[in-house]
């Protein structure tokens, strides 16, 4: 799929995809399976994207005592604990999951964050240079870089790395404009910019 064509599909599944519309169909899927930890967990998620922290926390943990050992479940638990506040608990969540794991480089990603929230520069840094030395045997890793890189307050670094996310056609950036996490980007020229090519609305005049 060429640059252009990549833009226009960000665009049309942002706008199909706001996260109130991801919550109700997510709530419909769940009454007829309830006990579908991937499904817990998208709720969470979407609960997340929606700026709707309580109802993510409780969602997250729902997911995660039917099955720890999930993987979407597990990861959304570190990355809603940390930007809840809670960062050592989702510290201790993380790390305990990361040897050996199936998905160790998203692990990494969330930990580097609650890290970074946690105030933990030096500890963050390093989850980096392990996700650099998984990038340089799996392939970039740029979108989940930039994630950490912004929780760390690297602005500018964060911001060239969802820039390569961009033209590496990582579908993640959909999210750009829903993840309260980044709010502190909002107002930043380069971002803004970076939205407006994707189609996608400032985070200050989000529609959920």
């Amino acid at each position: 799929m060429n640059h252009e064509n990549f833009i226009q599909v960000v665009a049309a599944l942002s706008a199909s995809g706001r996260p109130s519309k991801n919550i109700v169909s997510i709530q419909r899927e769940l009454e007829r399976k309830p006990r579908d930890v991937g499904a817990q967990a998208d709720l969470a998620r979407a609960y997340f994207y929606a700026d709707r922290l309580p109802e993510a926390v409780a969602q997250a943990r729902k997911a995660y005592a039917l099955d720890p050992s999930h993987l979407a479940a597990r990861c959304w638990l570190v990355h809603i604990l940390a930007l809840s506040g809670a960062h050592d608990e989702a510290i201790e969540v993380g790390q305990g999951f990361l040897s050996g794991a199936p998905g160790e480089t998203l692990f990494l990603a969330v930990l580097g964050i609650s890290y970074a929230k946690a105030g933990r520069e030096a500890d963050a840094r390093a989850v980096l240079k392990r996700m650099q030395d998984a990038a340089n045997r799996q392939g970039k890793l740029p979108y989940m870089q930039a994630q950490v890189l912004a929780h760390l307050g690297d602005v500018e670094a964060a911001i060239d790395a969802f820039e390569t996310a961009v033209d590496d056609g990582n579908y993640n950036v959909v999210n750009l404009n829903v993840d309260p996490s980044l709010r502190a980007l909002d107002g930043n020229v380069r971002f803004v910019t970076l939205l407006n090519q994707l189609g996608l609305t400032a985070m200050s005049h989000l529609k959920v």
